[in-house]
């Protein structure tokens, strides 16, 4: 059913990531990072004071610490070029990680995929969480400047995450994103379907899930989930939304929580 332009609607403010105030929104997954690790003693951890490694996740945190990227680039910066004096592998590792997801953040998708890239060739399936910023980088890229090919690695980097964390309902709806937005509707559906088997109360892969069914004519099962999702949505707070969005500003989580509210209402409206 196309009678309405739903996908103009849904994929300006709908979830590989959220607009708000200009800003791109990341989402990541809850790091896990099993790669070699050089043996540090307690001894060598400083202070916050005069750790770059520390400094920077301080200001780069999720829930602690002064949000700022300018100074997290800056420390995230001096731990790689430290390497091998100050840092153990797995921090050196970490920083060119984030150092990917600031660049991400402030639309620098050339110098995120670099970064990502080399992680990806030494690290591999040991650091999964790099497949997942991938496909947030060329999902974006293929968003701002349309190309199809970005599309397509966006859908492989999703793709190659799942394959090691399946019950990942971020990437699950992430990829669900980039098919949306090439309005391959019905390859939403099997994708979704498997992330509510394993997380039955997202707001955001019912949403989404909604957005795949009325665009394949099945108005009445969208609005079921539409309506789901906006029960659940209501009973986020900010500090829920900032849960699901690690990495961004937290000045800026409670607007996003109301975008994300309005972008149900109004596709809920699209079923009635």
């Amino acid at each position: 059913m196309r009678g309405r332009d739903i996908s103009v609607l849904s994929v300006a403010i709908t979830l590989l990531a959220v607009i708000v105030g200009g800003a791109i929104l990341l989402r990541s997954e809850q790091l896990f990072f099993s790669g070699q690790q050089d043996n540090k003693t307690d001894s060598a951890f400083t202070s916050i004071a005069d750790d770059s490694f520390s400094k920077a996740q301080y200001h780069f945190g999720h829930t602690e610490g002064a949000y700022d990227l300018v100074l997290a680039r800056r420390y995230y910066t001096d731990v790689t070029l430290n390497a091998t004096a100050k840092f153990n592998k797995s921090e050196v590792s970490m920083s060119w990680y984030q150092l990917a997801r600031i660049d991400f953040l402030e639309g620098k998708y050339g110098s995120a995929e670099t970064k990502l890239k080399m992680l990806e060739k030494e690290f591999g399936d040991s650091f999964y969480n790099v497949y997942y910023i991938e496909g947030l980088v060329y999902g974006y890229r293929a968003r701002d400047i349309g190309n199809k090919e970005d599309w397509q690695l966006a859908e492989e980097a999703f793709k190659k995450f799942l394959a090691v964390k399946p019950e990942s309902p971020w990437a699950r709806t992430d990829l669900s994103w980039v098919y949306f937005a090439q309005g391959k509707f019905a390859d939403m559906i099997p994708v979704l379907e498997e992330g509510l088997e394993y997380e039955p109360e997202s707001p955001w892969l019912h949403n989404m899930y909604g957005l795949a069914l009325l665009n394949t004519g099945q108005n009445d099962l969208a609005n079921e989930h539409f309506s789901f999702a906006q029960e659940r949505a209501r009973l986020l707070d900010p500090e829920g939304w900032g849960a699901a969005y690690p990495g961004n500003d937290p000045a800026g989580w409670g607007v996003g929580l109301a975008e994300f509210q309005a972008v149900i209402d109004g596709n809920l409206q699209l079923t009635e």
